[in-house]
């Protein structure tokens, strides 16, 4: 009974760690304070924020994007550079292409590779018929190594109630990794749901373990 117990007590127990264990991830993300940094340059009639983030293998997207938008407003133009940061030296990244898109729409979009080709229509904020839209700046990378640190100049331009105003400031962008369990998927990972089962057996299996211990020396 007691070598039972033992190996289903392990048996559980190493399931649950090996479940844990393949349903972990690394994930990268961006970290930046660029909502606090634009809202305390700029108020105006619409909400503006950046986020950095991978675009394919090869390259980084800056996207630039607005949101609830109280008023028709024009952007008459944006400059964006994003820099590599090394032991303080900066190394500008290549701009490829930018993508406007409104709306929640972001597939059949219009590649341009200068702000000033954008046509009028893609750069007017307007209330009634699009409340968001947002601008990729896609940057190649320099190398095939994972940079660390960036440095995104923003040189803002655009025209709201009929006076035009600009935005330039500079903010710098970190590379974090966290470790994290994967969101549950239950349609396509259904061992994701074997974890607690395993867990609550490997508790069950401790606890009869410690009640026949603790049994088998009162009796002797």
């Amino acid at each position: 009974m007691f070598r039972l117990i033992n190996i289903l007590l392990f048996t559980f127990l190493a399931l649950t760690v090996f479940l844990i264990a393949i349903h972990i991830q690394k994930t990268v993300y961006y970290e930046n304070p660029s909502k606090d940094i634009i809202e305390k340059i700029y108020a105006g009639q619409t909400d503006i924020s950046i986020d950095l983030s991978k675009y394919e293998n090869d390259s980084y997207r800056f996207n630039l994007s607005f949101s609830d938008i109280k008023k028709d407003i024009i952007v008459n133009d944006i400059n964006i550079k994003l820099e590599k940061v090394n032991w303080n030296k900066s190394t500008s990244l290549e701009l490829i292409k930018i993508l406007p898109y409104s709306g929640m729409h972001n597939w059949d979009m219009t590649e341009f590779r200068k702000f000033s080709k954008i046509p009028t229509e893609l750069r007017t904020l307007n209330t009634q018929s699009n409340p968001y839209f947002a601008f990729d700046f896609i940057f190649k990378k320099s190398t095939k190594k994972e940079e660390d640190k960036f440095l995104a100049k923003i040189n803002l331009n655009i025209r709201e109630d009929g006076k035009d105003k600009k935005i330039n400031t500079s903010l710098l962008i970190y590379r974090k990794i966290k470790t994290e369990l994967k969101q549950l998927d239950g349609h396509s990972d259904i061992s994701f749901l074997l974890i607690p089962v395993t867990g609550v057996l490997t508790v069950i299996m401790a606890l009869i373990l410690s009640l026949y211990t603790r049994r088998k020396k009162t009796n002797v």
